[in-house]
């Protein structure tokens, strides 16, 4: 009898929570919020049923827009 494959559906989530975020980014949950509070951000999280979210494209955009650093080429 041969062996079955389940189906397994991988869904990538386009909006994350702080923890999330945060790990994507390589910061902690808090130094997350005190930049959002702050303004050192150029994004805020976006809210659904009172619920904190934040956009990965933007979080990309954010990323991208870093300068490279030379020291480590």
């Amino acid at each position: 009898m041969p062996a079955r494959l389940a189906k397994v559906d991988v869904v990538q989530r386009r909006l994350l929570p702080y923890c999330d975020a945060a790990a994507y980014l390589g910061l902690s949950t808090k130094t997350l919020r005190n930049k959002i509070s702050s303004g050192a951000l150029p994004f805020r999280p976006r809210r659904i049923a009172s619920k904190p979210l934040f956009d990965i494209r933007e979080l990309d955009a954010f990323v991208d827009s870093l300068p490279a650093d030379e020291a480590c080429k």
